[in-house]
């Protein structure tokens, strides 16, 4: 996951969020990781809610909140996340 972060960030740095300034690198790195760990965090909790409070323990179900559900609401909070924290745009 580490590596995967590390990959990712080199990766959203420069192609997709390569018009905005750069800041410090140490500064938006920790952000980004911060806000993936928030952002697995969030399809983790979709299928804890499915899984243990609604009762759909099949693996269907619970393929479609982790990785439905969860991915969508996680990839939606990154977005947003690295767009106004991350790769601010310059004011």
């Amino acid at each position: 996951m580490i590596l995967a972060t590390i990959v990712t960030y080199f990766g959203n740095r420069h192609w997709t969020w390569r018009d905005r300034a750069w800041g410090r690198m140490h500064r938006e790195y920790a952000l980004f990781f911060a806000f993936n760990a928030v952002g697995m965090a969030i399809a983790i909790a979709c299928l804890a809610v499915s899984h243990y409070a609604l009762g759909l323990t099949s693996p269907l179900a619970d393929n479609v909140s982790a990785n439905g559900v969860g991915l969508v609401l996680g990839t939606t909070f990154r977005f947003w996340a690295y767009r106004s924290y991350v790769f601010r745009h310059p004011d």
